[in-house]
């Protein structure tokens, strides 16, 4: 179980990393474009920059289409369109549709779209009680009643996508009329094919990562909820969640520990219960706390560009927010502040929603004002007019959505949603002053000047991106065991046939890319320009590093291939050892102290019962536990128990065992066939054994 959950831990760690690689490279790219455009174009303005990137089709959209899809086979089934207008629940609506042929089928095309398109959070996706549409089909169902009652109405229910591509199209044409050089050209193009090309992600990944990937994360988690209810640990399975990471597998030991020994309900159940409610007590008090509007010293400067690109966080919109929010909504408000991340001008009555629930209550032709929009909203653009949000910047998802819906929409306007109903704003500007095309100079400054002149920490944030393409193509250095060696040392196997010959070239090759490196970091050190890493004691330093690291690496790899070559198929009964003292489950820890460890050198002593292995104690535990106590506690308290131990099969090899040996971090590992001890093998008998062979 421990095992289990590590690698579902683990797997959260991995699913974050996709979603940087995807946002930072897409983020990366957007700011490069604009810098380009800027500087081709002084005075375009970031709508025109959006709009040259609209027109993508992204994974966030699907689950929008599929219920557009869902809401379209009503066409020609009446009966199911009628079922699935009335206003009863879903359960009902279920078992009506199961009574007809019709309907039989019209439920089958929605079990295909649940997986993987209604893994959708109905909310951030960041959190585990925000729910999805797999656990509360009413969100679906709510949005295909209203696509099925705007379908007979002849409204229509889909993005334009071609009209957006043509718009899209048009504007890019006549900006690129304007370049004079083949250069400043070259130089737009570039940085226009690489956003299109990568624009994507942006969204992609808000759907694959923060919804498909948490919303089963979550369900996996609740199964160890649902584990520790069903054995006494918890009274509800949410109150996992009420644990991190490293009390969990407290739970789960303890868990294991009675299962042992043969205990109903651990006796530690009643605390863990306890602990959790008094932590939900806490969290639900917090929840009513109304927060100080900042936290330690504000900036007084905003300038790192993702900020104010994904957040829409500005200078000016800390100062304003520093007022506090119910300062600002208790005024008449007659000018509402923000990005125009979509142009366009409308007038409409706004509708203020901060809820999931309540967007029931949006009519068509209104405008949308929120704290800020999640994929679980999608449906809502193809009915509004416009939309508003608090908090977001250029490539926020309310940004890009309405870009893609052709709509306008402003982003990061602060105090939006809080705004008092009776404040007289009616009519919304979101066409910001735009250049002249006609008056469009082409004074271009290069990318990498600008990033020059960025501060340290805007420098770092803006790299962030590509740090990974960086770290790929390092890792296909052909040098062992750098990705890049293994593929050499393939290569050379295969032209040999001798695996340890092709190892030692591949490793020969880490070791001399890894001295070549540290020679170029003491070159920088002293001042030279090395082509590709430049020159300085800071990136010197870390160049020389990095070749120091790969030299290790690749010493310690061919050692690690070596050995196992070696070793071959050798099992681990062959190296093991038989010659150790086993002592019982009732023998108190101060004999143990006395009569075992004290008097050998053996470090670990298994605890066995008759012929089966019921645990291992060892120097370690003992120390845990205070002098006093040593000699009224049975060594059974104090072991890890066979559930909670690292162990070998006889048939596993000698080569796993010292790897396992190794990765675990322990001296010596149990051999064991149902149940029953065989051995204990250690680093100390592989080695004599390779000694004397």
């Amino acid at each position: 179980m421990l095992e289990a959950f590590d690698k579902l831990v683990n797997q959260m760690f991995k699913g974050w990393q996709y979603h940087f690689e995807m946002l930072n490279l897409t983020y990366l790219a957007y700011l490069m474009f604009a810098d380009v455009t800027r500087k081709l174009f002084p005075g375009i303005s970031e709508s025109a920059i959006g709009k040259m990137v609209a027109g993508a089709y992204v994974s966030m959209f699907k689950p929008e289409e599929e219920l557009v899809r869902l809401s379209k086979l009503t066409n020609s089934a009446k009966d199911v369109s009628a079922i699935l207008k009335s206003d009863t629940s879903v359960k009902d609506k279920v078992a009506e549709l199961k009574k007809t042929e019709a309907g039989k089928n019209w439920l089958a095309e929605y079990e295909k779209a649940k997986d993987p398109w209604f893994y959708v959070s109905c909310g951030s996706g960041w959190f585990h009680y925000e729910g999805s549409w797999l656990t509360d089909p009413n969100i679906p169902y709510s949005y295909i009643k209203d696509y099925v009652e705007r379908l007979e109405k002849g409204d229509s229910i889909e993005r334009s996508l071609d009209q957006i591509e043509k718009q899209r199209d048009e504007i890019v044409a006549e900006y690129r009329k304007l370049i004079k050089t083949d250069e400043d050209r070259k130089a737009f193009d570039d940085a226009y094919n690489t956003i299109r090309t990568i624009y994507r992600y942006a969204e992609d990944h808000l759907f694959w990562v923060e919804h498909w990937f948490h919303t089963i994360w979550f369900s996996k988690v609740r199964n160890f909820g649902q584990l520790l209810v069903d054995n006494g640990m918890l009274n509800d399975v949410d109150d996992i969640f009420m644990f991190n990471r490293y009390e969990i597998p407290q739970l789960l030991t303890e868990l294991s520990t009675g299962w042992a020994l043969g205990v109903d309900i651990p006796m530690r159940g009643s605390y863990y219960k306890s602990k959790a409610e008094k932590r939900r007590k806490i969290l639900e008090a917090a929840g009513k706390w109304n927060p100080i509007p900042a936290l330690g010293v504000p900036p007084e400067e905003v300038a790192e560009p993702f900020t104010i690109m994904l957040w829409g966080i500005t200078t000016d919109k800390v100062k304003e927010w520093l007022k506090g929010v119910d300062a600002s909504a208790t005024e008449d408000v007659s000018e509402i502040k923000g990005f125009a991340s979509s142009a366009g001008i409308v007038e409409g009555p706004a509708r203020v929603l901060k809820r999931l629930k309540d967007i029931v209550d949006l009519q068509p032709g209104e405008i949308l004002v929120c704290p800020s929009t999640n994929p679980s909203w999608a449906p809502v653009f193809t009915k509004i007019k416009a939309a508003v949000t608090d908090i977001g910047g250029l490539t926020s998802h309310a940004a890009i959505v309405c870009r893609e819906y052709g709509i306008p929409s402003v982003t990061g306007a602060g105090i939006a949603s809080g705004v008092r109903r009776d404040s007289p704003v009616h009519h919304l500007d979101l066409m910001p002053t735009m250049l002249e095309l006609s008056g469009a100079s082409a004074d271009p400054e290069r990318p990498l000047e600008a990033l020059s002149r960025l501060d340290p920490l805007a420098t770092i944030l803006f790299w962030l991106g590509p740090v990974n393409i960086m770290l790929g193509l390092f890792n296909m250095v052909p040098g062992f065991p750098l990705d890049g060696g293994r593929v050499l040392r393939a290569i050379l196997w295969g032209l040999t046939g001798d695996l340890m010959q092709a190892t030692r070239w591949a490793t020969l090759s880490g070791q001399g890319i890894a001295w070549l490196l540290i020679a170029c970091g003491f070159a920088m050190i002293f001042g030279l320009q090395v082509p590709l890493l430049g020159s300085g004691p800071i990136a010197g330093l870390w160049v020389a590093l990095i070749g120091w690291f790969l030299n290790n690496a690749a010493l310690m790899s061919y050692q690690r291939v070596m050995l196992q070559e070696s070793l071959g198929d050798l099992p681990v009964t062959r190296v093991m050892h038989r010659d150790y003292q086993v002592v019982a489950p009732a023998t108190l820890v101060q004999t143990l102290v006395d009569e075992h460890l004290l008097g050998t050198s053996q470090r670990a002593f298994p605890v066995v019962e008759g012929d089966r292995l019921l645990g291992l104690v060892c120097l370690a535990d003992v120390r845990k536990l205070a002098a006093e106590q040593r000699a009224i506690t049975p060594v059974s308290e104090l072991m890890t128990p066979l559930s909670g131990l690292h162990r070998l099969s006889p048939s596993d090899k000698a080569s796993d065992a010292m790897i396992r040996l190794a990765g675990y971090q322990v001296n010596q590992l149990p051999v064991v066939e149902d149940g029953r001890l065989l051995g204990l093998i250690s680093r100390e008998d592989i080695l004599k054994w390779l000694t004397l062979h």
